[in-house]
């Protein structure tokens, strides 16, 4: 069964499969979309966030010059200010406070950062009344070189608003994923396997459960989700990943039925 795309005058890029929305992605703040998502009745909200969010990246890589990075950070290729991607002067506890109204009251919250900003997101978590489940790991096969010890692994923040939920598809789920093979599918600098997301999903969320990632990007949470049959609501307000993410679904969805008729369909906010 044929996937249908359609951009709508809110800015929504819809993806329907046999007349049922499963994919919703809008090209904007995340702040509008988490306005629009808290105007919802609370049933028809998303019950998991999982992302990738911008945060500040350090120097220290193969340059000859030993305060700047190499390979996809060297200065020919962004500024090595700190800032590869936009907005990655925004707080933790900023989108955090606005996203959760945006949830449905018990909601599970996936959130990565590296080393460096982890006691910023716990901290910003604890500020919102997120409560810690478990630190999750991404043991990456390729590691980041610089002047000390190479950065081989990101961390994930897996934690809990109002009531938590067991790990009902894996008890006993490992803390720590390792994805092989791994080679980044666009130009997006910081992209993540579409494999960790749909392990984490898988994990903890249930058949036809709505994720929200509102840093999408090129769309590896999206990707993810709609791999293991899940929905998906995001934002995304770079234009040119957007349209990556956009063409990285439309090809998901192509390639074969990933829902079931009888999946709920999306609010259409």
């Amino acid at each position: 069964m044929l996937a249908r795309r359609k951009l709508d005058s809110a800015g929504f890029q819809t993806w329907t499969v046999g007349g049922q929305v499963v994919a919703r992605l809008y090209l904007g703040s995340c702040f509008d979309l988490f306005d629009m998502l808290a105007d919802c009745d609370p049933a028809d909200r998303p019950r998991s966030l999982f992302s990738d969010p911008p945060y500040p990246l350090t120097t220290g890589g193969r340059s000859a010059d030993p305060k700047s990075m190499g390979g996809k950070f060297s200065a020919e290729r962004y500024a090595n200010d700190g800032k590869i991607v936009a907005g990655t002067d925004l707080a933790f506890t900023t989108w955090i406070r606005a996203a959760l109204p945006a949830l449905q009251p018990d909601s599970d919250l996936v959130i990565m950062s590296n080393d460096r900003n982890l006691r910023d997101l716990l901290n910003a978590a604890a500020e919102n009344a997120v409560r810690f489940h478990r630190l999750l790991v991404w043991a990456r096969q390729s590691k980041t070189p610089n002047r000390w010890i190479m950065a081989g692994a990101e961390f994930a923040l897996y934690g809990y608003a109002g009531k938590s939920r067991p790990v009902i598809n894996k008890p006993g789920a490992d803390q720590i994923t390792s994805i092989h093979g791994f080679k980044s599918a666009t130009d997006h600098p910081t992209e993540k396997p579409v494999g960790l997301f749909a392990q984490w999903i898988g994990d903890i969320t249930t058949p036809g459960e709505l994720i929200f990632d509102p840093f999408t990007g090129t769309g590896a949470a999206a990707l993810g989700a709609l791999r293991i049959g899940r929905r998906f609501i995001g934002s995304e307000i770079d234009p040119r990943h957007f349209g990556a993410a956009c063409r990285r679904i439309d090809d998901a969805l192509s390639a074969g039925p990933l829902f079931a008729n009888d999946r709920p369909t999306l609010p259409l906010i």
